[in-house]
């Protein structure tokens, strides 16, 4: 661009531009700067001194080591140290405290809500709702969300409350609590959902509430589980040729032939795939390497997807639902491999669990999860998508919607995440390579 002498707009934008970089380079500089002193006073601090200030009866001491400590929360590094020094025993101690005072002080809900804030914060990490849960701050939780009406501080409780729910090992202990209390309290704790303190307040009931099963108005209406009888010849083939199959599953489902499903925001760890036919792709390096279970594959008609689906023991897939402009054009079908005790795979809010060499088959357009309680044995699956042929009527009619609305947006192709279709495509070569976190357009 040529610049006139008496352009001074043009003067004006490049100063503006050039101000904007140096803010954004001071700001990381600073930012920086912080997060080192920070880590040092963390360094040196004297845990025993500092969560004595944390249960001051002087407030301002009180509230000022909160903050202090809502500080360090921020940085994850911090986290195990807090947690091995006993910070949740204290946090636990603090909201008990807190809810025999006068709720309506204005120091009460700025406590409660750093503690909450900071709980919330932890909560982001699987590990840490587990020690939550063992050193009983679901009960004082529940509590914050029932008498600190509306309060920011309700929120951050919900949020955790959320985390912990979303565990399948871990989500029990919060509806046991409710029934300790009394049923007005349970009542109440309900009716939340009707009456959030804003949208996002609403998101972790809508989730909370679903995974422990205490409401069942957002299960959808429609045919979620299917009669495997229904699909002869199909599922006969499959289930006739269970001993062959399972022999070349045990044989080759091992680590070196395996990736990990690439939609790790599902799971934390454990979920791993040999694939066998991604996409109505056949992949030709498995299937060379099972051909009997291929040589049954290949006598399906409309075969879209199939692998092999291990979870280790402990591990928990999150509730999701299929893909748009996919899972319209399938059905799910499951075959039992190795099916540990206890197992569970729950389909729009019903539980079943697998028989070795028998098959479940589900419409995956509906929420489903998947968990695997033994603390030994490995779950494994055959995992097959067949041709759906059946009434739409019985289908998810919320996921179809949504998935039209995404067919106006982004066109029908590609959906299904390209990251993700390399991702399953290189199931075939047994290569781990440029998984995404979370596909764009995936519900």
């Amino acid at each position: 661009m040529e610049r006139k002498e008496d352009d001074h707009s043009y003067d004006s934008e490049e100063d503006n531009e050039r101000e904007s970089r140096l803010s954004i380079i001071r700001n990381l500089f600073n930012s920086l700067e912080s997060e080192n002193v920070l880590k040092n006073v963390f360094q040196k601090l004297n845990f025993n001194e500092f969560k004595s200030n944390l249960i001051s009866p002087q407030k301002e001491t009180q509230i000022s080591a909160l903050q202090q400590l809502y500080s360090f929360v921020r940085f994850g590094e911090m986290h195990e140290k807090l947690i091995s020094e006993g910070i949740l025993d204290t946090f636990k101690i603090l909201l008990n405290s807190i809810l025999e005072m006068d709720k309506s002080k204005p120091e009460s809900e700025h406590i409660s809500c750093l503690i909450c804030q900071c709980l919330s914060k932890l909560s982001d990490e699987e590990k840490y709702t587990h020690n939550m849960v063992e050193v009983g701050i679901v009960k004082p939780l529940i509590r914050v969300i029932l008498y600190l009406d509306k309060a920011l501080s309700r929120k951050y409780a919900s949020r955790t409350l959320y985390h912990i729910s979303e565990s399948a090992f871990l989500r029990d202990q919060i509806p046991k609590t409710l029934e300790e209390l009394n049923e007005e309290a349970q009542v109440k704790f309900r009716a939340i959902w009707d009456d959030p303190f804003d949208h996002e307040e609403r998101e972790y009931w809508d989730e909370l509430l679903q995974n422990t099963d205490m409401v069942t108005f957002q299960y959808k209406p429609g045919k979620a589980w299917y009669d495997p009888k229904d699909f002869e010849p199909i599922i006969q083939l499959i289930e006739s040729n269970f001993e062959d199959i399972k022999r070349e599953a045990i044989e080759n489902c091992r680590e070196n032939t395996m990736v990990p499903w690439p939609e790790k925001f599902l799971y934390k760890d454990g979920w791993n795939v040999l694939g066998m036919y991604a996409f109505q792709n056949k992949l030709p390096k498995p299937c060379n390497m099972l051909p009997k279970t291929n040589a049954v594959l290949e006598q399906i008609p409309g075969l879209q997807t199939a692998l092999f689906s291990t979870l280790k023991p402990r591990c928990h897939i999150k509730p999701h639902v299929g893909y748009y402009q996919y899972s319209e054009k399938i059905l799910r079908v499951h075959m039992g491999i190795v099916v540990p005790e206890g197992c569970i795979i729950k389909v729009n809010g019903e539980e079943r669990t697998w028989q070795e060499g028998k098959c479940l088959v589900f419409d995956d357009t509906f929420r489903h999860e998947v968990w695997n309680p033994s603390h030994t044995v490995t779950r494994i699956v055959l995992m097959l998508d067949i041709e759906f042929k059946g009434d739409v009527a019985d289908r998810n009619q919320e996921f179809y919607a949504k998935s039209a609305r995404q067919a106006e947006q982004f066109g029908t192709e590609a959906l299904i995440s390209r990251d993700l279709i390399e991702a399953l495509v290189s199931f075939g070569a047994q290569e781990n390579s440029n998984f995404q976190e979370r596909p764009i357009k995936y519900i």
